[in-house]
């Protein structure tokens, strides 16, 4: 199962309302927080790619392998922060083997577990929830990155499919 690395304590009152300042003055000035987002991801790739053995800069990325590559790799940590989430959604308090009955229905205490409320976690609970989505994020902007998709391409592709899937929906699709 997953370690959790306790990001809960990065964060306090303190920083969030620094980085909501970031945000709103982000905004204020017309700049993309996602873009904002994107870059400061590319500026740590770029980074481990000099300290990282083997770890492109998402701009050297030119083939189709090496694209193939990056995606798939990850692919492969998205999957295991994805188990990660998976790890802390009953709350990290929980002994691992009780944690592992969200998903095995065959524990007795699968039943009460899955029926639990989000709103019973403990506060570094649900934070350190929250910060396991983020890893998750991280990597898949990894992705973005290496198609050079920026923040406009984004959302734009995204509202188009969204009405498509939308509309496949509403036609039985």
């Amino acid at each position: 199962m997953a370690e959790f690395n306790s990001c809960a304590k990065l964060i306090n009152d303190d920083k969030i309302k620094e980085c909501n300042k970031l945000y709103e003055d982000l905004l204020s000035k017309g700049k993309d927080p996602f873009e904002y987002m994107l870059n400061a991801q590319n500026s740590l790739q770029e980074h481990l790619s000099e300290s990282v053995t083997g770890n492109k800069k998402p701009a050297d990325l030119k083939t189709i392998g090496e694209i193939y590559e990056w995606l798939r790799d990850n692919k492969i940590a998205l999957d295991d922060e994805f188990r990660e989430v998976v790890d802390a959604l009953p709350g990290m308090n929980l002994p691992e083997k009780d944690r592992s009955a969200l998903w095995k229905k065959w524990k007795a205490s699968h039943n009460s577990l899955v029926n639990k409320k989000i709103t019973d976690l403990e506060p570094n609970e649900l934070k350190e929830l929250k910060f396991e989505l983020i890893d998750m994020w991280h990597f898949f902007m990894n992705m973005t990155l290496a198609l050079n998709i920026n923040a406009k391409e984004f959302f734009t592709y995204y509202f188009y499919k969204n009405l498509e899937n939308l509309r496949r929906y509403n036609s039985g699709y």
